[in-house]
């Protein structure tokens, strides 16, 4: 699980680098594949924070609706599993 917790990680850094050279297709693409690990793992928080990354993924490519689903996504899941704000960063 260690191996595949730090791939998770690997694809969510890899992403918020395309992203930061306005690759946001290829950002979004890596961003979810991290996303899929986080999720077959079972880690909450990381999934919340890796749903708001896919958010603003599609924020910047211009679809807010799609964005504020996912944001939306994100709260609703970090809520449910009794995160408050600001926790999440502490336990990824």
């Amino acid at each position: 699980m260690k191996d595949e917790s730090a791939q998770a990680t690997a694809y969510g850094n890899l992403g918020l680098i395309a992203a930061a050279r306005e690759q946001h297709e290829k950002a979004l693409i890596l961003i979810e594949k991290g996303f899929e690990i986080s999720k077959r793992l079972g880690l909450t928080g990381r999934q919340a924070l890796t749903l708001n990354n896919i958010a603003n993924q599609h924020r910047a490519m211009g679809d807010l609706e799609k964005g504020l689903a996912y944001h939306r996504e994100a709260v609703r899941l970090a809520v449910d599993r009794g995160y408050r704000r600001g926790e999440l960063l502490n336990r990824t």
